[in-house]
């Protein structure tokens, strides 16, 4: 089990598959985004590209579930914004998220749950293949096939307007965003199950 660090404020709150948001981000589909504007759909092969797709089925897919839960991290601004990805901070929050997707799979699993579809917060590239190009994307398989997730926008989904279905405030942090700017940073995960 990984160590969570103890500024982290950790919680797992039910949602129906209506709390799910696949509204526009700033007058454009999150597809669109991942696609055009954050500029890793060709570098990470858990989001949106060719070999997917690019997810045009991943909105169908979730409705197909009943019932879903949202894991939401709070973590010190300063990991989310520019100057945490120039020293490579977020990937120890989002490798938590991963770690407790797995273990509330497990839960559910145990209780008698058959059927899971697991979504990560972004890309997992920083994460597992940070100096190495993609093997999902170069060959087809994923390196770390069971250790990473899609990213929830690469399903469609609007992060921002999913959390604030359960009272869950995130911040939209850009490259000129500053640590003391916002009072904290989000990490989300969302594991769908039947």
């Amino acid at each position: 089990m990984i160590e969570i660090p103890k500024e982290y404020e950790i919680e797992t709150i039910p949602l129906s598959i209506s709390q799910i948001s696949f509204s526009k981000f700033y007058g454009k589909s999150i597809l669109d985004w991942c696609l055009n504007h954050c500029g890793l759909s060709n570098i990470s092969g858990h989001c949106p590209n060719i070999k997917n797709d690019f997810n045009k089925k991943g909105e169908a897919k979730i409705k197909s579930f009943k019932k879903a839960y949202l894991i939401f991290i709070k973590v010190p601004s300063k990991e989310l914004t520019w100057e945490g990805y120039k020293k490579s901070l977020p990937a120890k929050s989002q490798q938590i998220i991963y770690e407790l997707l797995k273990n509330l799979k497990d839960e559910l699993q145990n209780s008698g749950h058959k059927r899971f579809l697991l979504l990560a917060a972004g890309p997992c590239k920083k994460v597992f293949c940070n100096n190495i190009d993609c093997e999902l994307l170069k060959n087809g398989i994923c390196s770390h096939e069971g250790d990473v997730f899609p990213a929830m926008e690469s399903f469609g989904i609007n992060v921002f307007e999913t959390a604030e279905t359960v009272d869950k405030k995130m911040y939209w942090i850009q490259n000129n965003t500053l640590p003391e700017s916002i009072p904290y940073g989000s990490r989300v995960g969302l594991i769908y199950y039947d």
